[in-house]
Formats: structure tokens, sequence, C-alpha cells
């Protein structure tokens, strides 16, 4: 027994010496080995997780074997003898020792999972004692999902026929840990499953460094991948890239795909491949690069700046480099920028002749810059001081400056624009400055410093003084103004002119000095140069100081920033006054002129009121020699009184009273009728032969101008003939001018194109010179030895008003022609002419009672019997007054009322007015020989129910009425 039991022991501590040189060995020789093949500690970190399971998984196996073969010999010898129990009770014994002096927890579980055996890891592992756990399973020990969970597992193990290794977690007392179990079936003596043993190792730490790991790479890629920065990895050996995140691709303008697997050489990015090189060779050296500053090329060839930096890192066992991109272009560009810009300012202060200072009150302290030192003729060594600046400034300015400085610019706190006058160290020459800054406050408001700069302004104040001296060379009042009202410069010539000094006219608002009637056309000018026109020839008057007022022509023309006029202005005031004598000689000259010419007038109109009287009072005379041939007559004496009735109507034309009257017009008919008419008044030598087709079209037209103008030309061809024989030829035609056609008036201008009735007057008279056809139409110029020198004038208004032309041509001895043209109305025919003709001839009657006012008795008389004949009851008053009294009087029984406009007492006008005012719908005609233009003027034309021109007709008279009637709804 002995024997056998020591044999047993031997056997056992042979097991437990091969465990422990086994365990030993392993862990020494695997560290050794890792420590000599690998640095990475990551890296270390897995392949130690690795061995660890490796261990756990061969020393697992080892004791199930001699478990299982212990177990499998104390049967045997328990069957054969009490030294065979004695025996396995040491073995047991010995196993117990080995069991607990594992960490690892191991046990042993029958088939329904009851716990037969357990080490101490185990009870440490559930904190219970072993006697809490022994007998019972795992829904007493663990929360009864995950209990469910490890018995199923038991039975899956126990089935299997080899042990089963993986990790299970547990919820114990110290919260969830993790294990790496191995379990596997227990056999009896029979072969028979009979139980479970399990040895679990607690993982808990090692899962953790996993997940810290884990977590760690995680954290490193989405570093990685949100940088700002360009980044990259790269493989040491052969400098392709790993990987690269978003922006490196974003700037370099490479897909993905294009950039993994190449090196930065292939991709063409270092533009010097000397510069790569040197990086790499530093890398290798070091294990690292700081801010190396390069430039690499684009995938579209732009050439950027860049600050590398990189570090060597192990992945997988292989050396790599983590690079740091930073896209400094910008930056360069800035700083480029930066370095121009002080170039340009410092180059710019120097040709300016502007260096800047800073003055530390609290410290006393004048930094002045480079540039100022050499304005002011110091070096470094000047007393930097507030006094240093003071001694600088000249004698002359010196206490002005000072109290300028302390009592404006540091005591009221604002910035300061001074010019003043320095004596410059060096060279002891006097220049002239101007000194522009601000002040800082500290946060209590005290003033603690003074900024600015100042300028050598002396080329600016010789060149102010030279404008000075030309300006009061200049005769001319020459200012430079601004728009808010006052002067800013101004030569002496003002002083002569206006008798006020400089200084006074410095100091009052220039619109103060303007005449009152001339002040808001001044302002009109000003505001046009505000907007940036300028001003050419405009006058206004001025004030002297002696209170009189000069006349003053201004040119003008604004600054650019049109806060500032340029201006020259001069004394037109003689030139005034001799434009007003001229103007009073010209007045008189005129006078003169006119009352000549109402002389030569008046002749002509008594000429042609005698012609007219002549040929009434020679048919009067022939209708007393015989009676019955009263008819023949009439029609004559009734064209005499037109035309006299024309002739006056022209003379209101020339008074500006008369009026067109534009009606369709048959001029064949009118030029036949003159024609018979004048046979009578022109010389007999004299052969009038007329062509006059009946298809002439009609023409719209005043009826008594186109009758002025045609007896004219006759009158006028007439007297060129004078006393030799000759003829007068009078045509009509319809004339067509085309677009391009070169027919053109007196004036030698394009006649419009269009339909005309052309009217020719052809004499074989004398002719007329040169001198004469240029004077043929102004006003006033006769040839004739008595006239009134209004006839062709008149002819070519009459004409330009109808939208007419005229065309004439003469030679001295041969006769002269004229041609007027009149435009053809398309949609006027002589049908409906002559349809209208004899609708207004048709009988009309009216009605009621009619008050008459008229102051020539005559004019009256024959007035009241025209109304009679169209059916009126006449009410006759002889002046205003009158019939303003007698349409009170009668106002129920009188529905119209006819007045004159020249009476005594009351004129028409006073007369319409009153009668409005007594009933605002009275129909009025007003009755005038003054015109209607003359009428119109003073009485709205609507407020009229109708004019009639005297003198008048019957027809007319009727029409006019019963208009007016009409026009009331009477």
């Amino acid at each position: 027994m002995a024997t056998r039991s020591d044999a047993s022991r031997t056997e056992i501590i042979k097991i437990v010496a091969v465990y422990a040189l086994f365990g030993g060995l392993w862990i020494y020789l695997s560290d050794t080995f890792l420590d000599s093949v690998v640095s990475d500690p990551a890296i270390i970190a897995r392949i130690s997780m690795f061995k660890g399971l490796v261990f756990i998984a061969l020393t697992a196996t080892l004791l199930y074997v001699l478990i299982a073969r212990y177990v499998k010999q104390i049967g045997i010898h328990l069957a054969e003898s009490k030294q065979a129990q004695e025996l396995l009770a040491r073995q047991k014994e010995l196993l117990d020792i080995v069991v607990e002096g594992t960490t690892d927890a191991v046990y042993i579980k029958d088939l329904e999972g009851r716990y037969l055996l357990a080490n101490a890891a185990v009870t440490k592992f559930f904190k219970k004692p072993l006697s809490e756990i022994i007998g019972n399973d795992d829904t007493q020990l663990f929360p009864f999902n995950e209990a469910l969970s490890l018995m199923t597992q038991d039975q899956w193990a126990m089935a299997q026929s080899s042990p089963q290794m993986y990790e299970e977690q547990f919820t114990t007392p110290d919260g969830v840990r993790y294990f790496l179990s191995t379990k596997g079936a227990v056999h009896d003596e029979n072969g028979a499953v009979s139980g479970l043993f399990g040895v679990a190792r607690d993982i808990t730490e090692r899962k953790q460094s996993e997940e810290a790991l884990r977590k760690s790479e995680d954290k490193f890629s989405k570093a990685f991948k949100a940088s700002p920065e360009a980044m990259a990895i790269g493989s040491i050996d052969d400098g392709r890239y790993l990987d690269v995140n978003d922006v490196f691709l974003e700037i370099t303008g490479y897909q993905r795909e294009e950039v993994l697997g190449h090196t930065s050489a292939e991709l063409g990015f270092w533009i010097d491949l000397e510069a790569r090189k040197q990086c790499l060779e530093e890398l290798s050296r070091n294990g690292f690069l700081k801010n190396i500053e390069c430039r690499l090329r684009m995938k579209n060839n732009e050439e950027r700046d860049f600050l590398i930096s990189s570090e060597i890192i192990e992945i997988e066992g292989k050396p790599c480099s983590l690079n740091f991109i930073l896209d400094i272009t910008e930056r360069k560009q800035a700083e480029n920028d930066l370095k121009d810009s002080e170039y340009f300012f410092k180059e710019s202060q120097r040709s300016a002749k502007i260096g800047s200072f800073k003055y530390d009150i609290t410290s006393d302290y004048w930094k002045p810059s480079d540039i100022l030192r050499s304005i002011l003729g110091i070096d470094e060594s000047y007393n930097s001081n507030f006094q240093g600046w003071v001694d600088l400034v000249h004698p002359d300015d010196r206490e002005m400056m000072v109290q300028y400085v302390g009592d404006e610019v540091i005591a009221k706190r604002k910035p300061y624009s001074k010019e003043y006058r320095i004596t410059r160290k060096n060279d002891g020459e006097s220049r002239w400055v101007n000194g522009l800054g601000e002040v800082k406050c500290d946060g209590t408001g005290k003033v603690v410093m003074l900024i600015g700069t100042i300028q050598d302004i002396t080329p600016r104040k010789q060149a102010e003084e030279e404008l000075t001296l030309f300006f009061d060379l200049v005769p001319d009042m020459v200012c430079i103004a601004s728009t808010e009202g006052f002067f800013k410069k101004i030569n002496r010539a003002w002083e002569a002119v206006l008798g006020y000094t400089q200084e006074e006219l410095l100091k009052v608002p220039f619109l103060d000095l303007i005449h009152p009637d001339d002040v808001s056309a001044t302002l009109g000018e000003i505001k046009k140069q505000i907007a940036g026109e300028s001003t050419i020839n405009f006058i206004n008057r001025y004030r002297c100081k002696d209170g009189s007022y000069c006349w003053l022509e201004w040119v003008t023309t604004p600054a650019m920033d049109k806060s500032i006029l340029y201006a020259v202005a001069r004394d037109i005031t003689e030139r005034k006054r001799a434009e007003q004598e001229k103007k009073v000689l010209e007045q008189q000259l005129l006078h003169a002129q006119k009352m000549e010419s109402l002389g030569v007038l008046s002749g002509g109109i008594a000429h042609d009121f005698n012609n007219i009287l002549a040929i009434i009072t020679g048919h009067c005379y022939l209708v007393e020699l015989d009676y019955e041939t009263t008819g023949e007559h009439i029609p004559a004496i009734k064209l005499a009184a037109e035309r006299a009735a024309g002739l006056c109507r022209q003379m209101l034309t020339y008074a500006g009273k008369g009026q067109y009257v534009l009606a369709p017009l048959n001029i064949g008919k009118l030029v036949d009728e003159m024609a018979t008419m004048l046979k009578a008044t022109i010389r007999q030598n004299v052969v009038l032969r007329l062509n006059l087709p009946a298809d002439i079209p009609i023409i719209k037209g005043d009826d008594n101008q186109i009758r002025q103008v045609v007896m004219n030309l006759i009158i006028n061809a007439s007297e060129a003939i004078g006393e030799a024989q000759g003829e007068i030829r009078i045509s009509l035609a319809r004339a067509e001018i085309r677009e391009g056609q070169s027919e053109k008036d007196h004036l030698d201008l394009p006649i419009p194109p269009g339909i005309y009735v052309c009217l020719e007057v052809d004499d074989n008279g004398s002719g007329m010179d040169d001198e004469t056809k240029q004077r043929l139409f102004e006003p006033f110029y006769t040839t004739k030895f008595s006239g009134r020198g209004l006839g062709m004038s008149a002819t070519l208004g009459i004409i330009t008003a109808h939208k007419g032309a005229l065309q004439f041509s003469s030679q001295r001895g041969r006769g002269t022609t004229f041609r007027i043209f009149l435009p053809l109305q398309l949609n006027v025919s002589a049908e409906h002419h002559h349809a209208k003709h004899v609708a207004s001839s048709e009988p009309w009657q009216g009605g009621g009672t009619i008050l008459l006012a008229e102051d020539d008795d005559q004019v009256r008389m024959i007035a009241r019997i025209m109304l009679e004949e169209l059916g009126f009851s006449v009410i006759e008053a002889s002046d205003g007054k009158m019939a303003l009294e007698l349409y009170r009087k009668n106002a129920a029984v009188i529905s119209i009322v006819m007045t004159d406009i020249g009476m005594p007492v009351i004129d028409g006008y006073t007369l319409f007015r009153e009668l409005k005012m007594i009933k605002p719908d009275l129909p009025i005609i007003i009755s005038s020989g003054f015109g209607d233009i003359s009428v119109t003027t003073k009485i709205p034309r609507k407020e009229i129910s109708g004019l009639v021109c005297k003198p008048f007709n019957f027809d007319h008279l009727r029409e006019v009425m019963k208009g007016a009637l009409q026009g009331c709804g009477g």
C-alpha cells in the first residue's frame, strides 16, 4: 500500500512538476521571443492575449488527462482492495492540492448539473462558502436566464467527444465578468458519461484591454477621417499610400483609388524630388518630421504650399509613416500680400513724405517712424520725448502748437488735424507739415496715448502760394466754393468788384449776397452741379458793399466728389447796361419803323377798301339805272363784301386775333369766283387764262384765307405786268409727291410726300431781281409806290398754316411763276361737300324771345330783321347796362342772348359774366368784329354757345343760332 501510495505521489509530483515546468518555459520563451521581434505595444498586447488562450487550452487538456487517468486508477484500486482506496484517497488529496493551488476555477458537476467539486477560485468567484455551492446547480448561483444558458452549454459539452473551449459571460457580485472556459465529459469505469468537469479562467481584464484597444483604434480612425488637415499613412518600406483622408483628396483633386497603392513620386506631388529624399532620410534618422515646408503639385497642376509633419508608427508589425499635411497656400499668400502691403505702405509714405508716430503720455515716450525721422532731419539718438518734438516745431508756431495739443486735442479728446512749420534738425531748413491723428484713452477715460502721422506738405503750400498769386493776376472773379454755401478761396478781383475784403467774403454765406429774385435760380444751378453738371453763362446779381447790385456771368464745374465748386465770374454790369440802352434804342427804332409801316399799311388797306367800295358802289349805281337787273348785281356786291370781310379777318390775324376755320373746300369753284371778281378790278391790258379741270378734288381749308392767297397772287401778277400787254395763267392740277422725290420748296427744303392740289399762277410781267426774291416774304417789304407790304408775307403764312408748300421762280424781264401745294383730303369728296351744302341750306326756324345787345344801330337793325326772319321775338338793347336791366325784367321769357363785345357802359365780357351769374345755363352767342381768338382768350370757348364774326350773313347766323339752341336742348 505504501509503495502504491508512494508511486502515486511520485506520479502526481511529476505531473505537477511537468505542469510547472511547462508553464514557466512557455511564459519565458514566448515573452523573450516577442521582445526580440515586436516593439509595438498594441501588437504585443494582442499576441499576449493569444498566448494566454493557447496556454489555458494546453493546461486544461493536461489536467483533463491527468484527472481522468487518476479517477480511473482510483476506481481500479478501490475495486481491488483497501490499499487501492487508500491510494485513491491519497491521490485525491494530491489532486486537491493541485486543484486548490491554481487560480483558475475548477469544478465538477453531475449529470443534473449539481456541483460535486469546486476549488477555492470558485468560492472566490461566487463569494460564497463551499457548502452553499456543493450540491446546488447554476439556478441557485446565477440569474435564471444565465443559469439556463450555462446548463444548455454544459449538456452540449458533455455530448462532445473532446473538451470544448469558449468564452462565457457571467454576472457576479462584482459585476459582469468574462471567462475562458474549458468543459468536457466525465466518464465512469464503464465509459459512460457521469458528469462534467470545467476549468474557467477570468479574462475580464484582457477583454477590457481589447475593448480599450478597439476604442482607441476607432477614435484614431474617426480622428483620421474627421481631421481638418490632410492626413495620409504610407509604408516606410516602399513609400506607397495605405490610407488618406477626405481632406487630402479634396486638396489634391484625386480620387481615393487613384492614390492608394501609389507613391507621391508616381503621382507627381513633389516638385523638388531632392527635397522629398531629404525628408525621407530625416524621417528614417529621427523617427519624425516637424513642420517641414514644401511646395507640391496637385492633380490640376496647381502648385500649393504645405507644412508636413510625420511620425513613424507600426501597423501589423510593419513600419509606416503617419503624415500631417497642412495647406498654407492662403497663409503664404497673405504673408506675401502683407509683405507687399507693408512695402507699398512704406514706399507710399516715403513717396508722399508721410511719417507716423506714437506718443505714450504716461512714460513721455515719443516714437517716430524712420520716414518721419527723415522728414524731421533726426536720427535714432534724438531726444524721444514730447519736448523733443516741441523743439522741432518752428519758433513762430511753437507756442500755438503746444497750446493746441494741450487744450484742443488732449483736453477735448478729439481727433486732430493741423498744419504748421517745423525746423529740420540736420540742416535747419523750415518745412510745412500737416499733423493728423487721434487720442487713445484707458478704461477710466484718461488720455494715455497719441498716435498719428506727419506729412511734409511744403510742395503743396508752395503750390498754393503760386495759385494765390495766379488767382490774383486773373482779372475775372475766380473762386472755390463749397456746396454748403461758403467761399473757400477767392481772388482779389472780388474785392475790386464788390468792395468787400476777402476775409469778409469768406465768412458770409454767398447766398446772402445774391439778389433775392435770383436766389431760386442760383439754387437750381447748384443742384445741377451737385448732380455732376457744369454751368455755362449763368447770370445773377450780387450785392456790392455800397448796396448796389452788379451783374455776374458764371462758368462753374463741380469737383469729383461734388462737394466743391470751381467757378469763374465776370462782371457784366456795363455790358448789361449797354444791352439795356441798345434795347431801348431798338425799341424806339422799331416803334418808328412800325409807325412808318402802319402808314404804308394804312395806305394799302385804304387802297384795297377803295377797290372793294368801288365794286359795291358801281354795282349799286347800275342797279339804280335799271332795277330789273338787281338780281345780276347782288352776287357781285355780296362777293365784294365778303372780300372786305376777308381783308378784316386778315388784319385781325396780323394783330394776333384771327382764327382759321378749316372746312371742306371746292378750290376750283373758289378760284373761278375770285378770277371772275378780279376781272373787274385789274387793268384791261391783262388777260386772265384759266385751266380749272372739273375733277379737282376737295381740300380742307379756310375759305377766306385761300381767297386771300388767290387774290394776292393775281393782283401781284397784274401789277408786275404794268402798262404792257400781258397775261396771267391760272391752273389747278392734282400732284403726287413720292418718297425720295426731289421736290423742294422756296427755302430749298424737301416737300413731304403726299397727294396735293397744285395752284399755279404764272405771268409774263417784269420779273424780280435777286434782292427782291430774297426779301419777298419779309413783313412790310414792298416794291410798290403805295401798299402795305403784307401780301406775300401773309400768303406764305396762310400756306404754312394749311401744311402746304410754296415754290416760285422769276427772271428779270421774263415773268414770275408761283406754285402752291395744298394737301388733299382723301376722305372728302365734292358730292359730300355738295350734300352738306344742300343740307345746310335747308330752312330752319327758331322760336322764343332773344335779347339782342348791339351798340351800332345799323348792325342792330340788320341783326333784328334776320332774327325775326328766323322766327324769334327780339328785345333790343344799345349797351350792356340796358341789356342787363332788360334781362332782369324779362328773364322768364328770354331763352337766348346775342351780344356784341365792344359796347359802352358795360362791355360784352362783363355782360356775359353777369348773365351767367344770374342763370349759368343761359345760352349766350357772342357777336364780334375782333376775331374768335380775342374772345376765347377772355371767355372759355366751352362756355360760349356760339360765335358770330362780323360781318355775318343770314345763312351763317342761322347755323349758329340752330347750333346754340340744339346744344342746350332748345
